[in-house]
């Protein structure tokens, strides 16, 4: 199999669960091939009761938020960033040590923060 043939294997397939499971948010985690086949990852998430989808990424930034002195207010609010505009926060990866926080722009682009710079910004 080539990236290509990958690529069109997992559109279709993110069709056909967005399709079969209306109800949940399906998101694609990557994956992996080789010549002969590839696996796919593939995460299913609910609403939780915020309206949120409750990724494993947003899960960890409510579990960790306090460790990292991210308040409540930046969490349901985000921050202006002087080039990016409106960013909400999106997640958070404890594993990345120098950028864990995952903000989504309007536009709808993700980007990795530090926690310095996510409360810098929300300051302003």
């Amino acid at each position: 199999m080539d990236k290509n043939r990958v690529k069109q294997i997992r559109e279709r397939m993110m069709a056909i669960l967005e399709k079969e499971f209306p109800e949940l948010t399906v998101v694609n985690r990557g994956g992996n091939y080789t010549d002969t086949s590839t696996t796919l990852k593939v995460e299913f998430a609910e609403k939780g009761e915020s309206g949120k989808v409750m990724t494993n990424e947003y899960t960890d930034l409510l579990r960790f938020a306090q460790m990292y002195g991210i308040s409540d207010d930046i969490i349901q609010n985000g921050f202006t960033h002087p080039t990016l505009g409106k960013c909400k926060l999106v997640g958070l990866k404890p594993r990345n040590t120098s950028d864990p926080v995952i903000v989504e722009t309007v536009t709808g682009k993700k980007y990795k923060f530090s926690t310095v710079d996510v409360k810098f910004y929300a300051a302003k």
